[in-house]
Formats: structure tokens, sequence, C-alpha cells
């Protein structure tokens, strides 16, 4: 969804569940209009990835729920799940699962939206060319790893440079901070624009 602005964004998020299992979701996630989003990336095959899906999303529904608040105000949750297979057997990159009431068809809504995304199917779709990042061909994954030892100097230099701003800033010297992104941001354009 390309209107969604992230406000929080948690990675390798342990969500707890004292009466029994927990949950650690690959990202999570919560928009501006106060939506939560629960990601996880699964590569087993040997799982019931449904069941899966509803556990964690009882798991993060509990967790993000104040006590004792009425049942309207249980926060919107939309857990997205990537597979590396097509277990739907579809033929299609994304499938979203709506709530049908069967005697009449119409689509219901109560604050839970599940998006099951898989790297299988290939059809052209932005999905399908997101999931292209899980790959086994070995040529991708050479010429990333060659990336990776490129711009492995530059590691240092970044976490140098946003822990030294971070600190100017907590000592109100914003300005430093300010002119030196804005320097490195049109001279990022430029050289973008010159040598890609």
């Amino acid at each position: 969804k390309p209107d969604i602005q992230v406000l929080e964004l948690k990675h390798q998020d342990s969500v707890k569940n004292l009466q029994g299992r927990s949950v650690i979701l690959d990202a999570r996630c919560i928009d501006s209009l106060d939506n939560h989003f629960a990601v996880e990336v699964q590569k087993s095959d040997s799982d019931d990835h449904q069941r899966r899906v509803r556990y964690n999303a009882s798991c993060v529904t509990a967790n993000i729920t104040d006590p004792g608040s009425n049942f309207k105000d249980v926060p919107n949750l939309c857990s997205i799940y990537i597979s590396k297979r097509d277990f739907f057997k579809g033929g299609k990159t994304v499938y979203h699962i709506d709530r049908v009431i069967r005697e009449t068809g119409e689509i219901t809504d109560n604050g839970f939206t599940e998006i099951y995304v898989n790297a299988h199917i290939k059809d052209g779709s932005p999905a399908s060319q997101l999931m292209t990042i899980f790959t086994k061909d070995a040529q991708v994954i050479e010429s990333g790893a060659v990336y990776v030892k490129i711009m492995a100097f530059s590691f240092f230099i970044s976490g140098f440079t946003m822990t030294s701003f971070n600190l100017l800033r907590t000592v109100g010297t914003v300005k430093i901070s300010l002119y030196t992104y804005c320097a490195s941001f049109f001279i990022n354009v430029f050289f973008n624009y010159a040598l890609i």
C-alpha cells in the first residue's frame, strides 16, 4: 500500500504469550492510522501456514490491545505471511483472504486482514518482482556478495556519522547535522544520476 506512513518498526519482534508458545515476528510496524502490521517470512514447507498466521495474529492482538478496553477499540491488524512456496496452489504471488458470510456471500470486516505472499510464482507483479530477493541463483548471490564487500567500508563511516549526529542533536546542536545531511543528499543524487 503506497500511502502507508510507518511510525514504528520493530525487527525480530518477540511477542510474549503467558499461556503458551510465544511468537517472533520478522517485522512489526504501526502506520499513521494506528493500523498494525505483523510480517513473518517462513521458509519451511512442513507447517500449517494458515494456523500459524491465526496463532501469531491472536498473540499480537492480545499484546497490542489495552487491558479492559472495549472490543470496538481492538486495533486493526494486517498479517503478512511470506512463504517460499505457493501452498494455496492458485498460481498467484499474493493472496488476500477475506471473511465471507457463507449464506449471503457478503464480505465482512473484523479488523483483521490476512495477506499471503509467496516467492515461487513469477507473474510479473510488483510483489513477484520483490520476491526475487529470495533466490538460489548463484550468480545473483555472488553479485550481492561483491556488492556487500565493496560497500563494507562505508558501514563504519555510516555508523560513526549517525552516532555523531545523534549526539549533536541531543546536546542541541542541530545545524551541523542538518547541513551535512542536506549536502550528502544532493551529492548522492548527483552521483547517482551521473554514475548509474
